[in-house]
């Protein structure tokens, strides 16, 4: 009974992430494009679930820019705490695309209370948002054009430290007395 009470959860939980692909697609992107795609989800009981946003608890964001490395380390991976920003961009930014030459901090992300907000500080960069806010940006694509006319996408995602679910895992075997 415990169980099925579990999956009932879980069904309510679950959030389809295709639906409402079309409204945030920027302008010319198909939804073929495997990057675009990944969803930000995590397996629970084999099923694929949304992670939910915690309202006042800091949490990790990773910034993915399709077709660079991501084997830097952590670089691309910070904590939000309500009220933080941080920057987008090349050079010395705190979320690091270096895939083509960016000039520095031409965005910000923004949190405010249990909200993520894209900020586009060097509108140039951004054809599909301008000078215009992207309310809850995580697991949005968004279109840079750099300099040269080169198309770059990135997208932010919930971060969980591999460790977490691992230690759950271990945690959940019991050996019997």
């Amino acid at each position: 009974m415990a169980e099925s009470s579990k999956m009932e959860n879980t069904e309510k939980i679950e959030v389809r992430f295709r639906k409402d692909l079309a409204e945030r697609l920027p302008k010319g992107q198909s939804e073929k494009n495997e990057f675009i795609n990944r969803a930000v989800e995590h397996e629970l009981n084999g099923r694929r679930v949304a992670v939910p946003l915690p309202k006042d608890s800091p949490f990790f964001l990773n910034l993915f820019v399709e077709a660079q490395n991501t084997a830097i380390g952590r670089r691309n991976i910070h904590v939000l705490k309500p009220g933080s920003r941080f920057t987008v961009g090349g050079g010395n930014s705190d979320f690091l695309i270096f895939l083509v030459p960016i000039p520095p901090a031409i965005g910000e992300v923004r949190r405010d209370g249990g909200r993520c907000t894209f900020v586009p500080l060097k509108p140039r960069y951004f054809p599909d948002l301008g000078s215009g806010e992207l309310p809850d940006c995580i697991g949005k694509t968004i279109r840079i054009l750099s300099d040269k006319y080169y198309e770059i996408r990135f997208r932010l995602e919930y971060y969980e430290d591999p460790l977490i679910p691992l230690n759950r895992l271990l945690n959940s075997v019991r050996i019997p007395e």
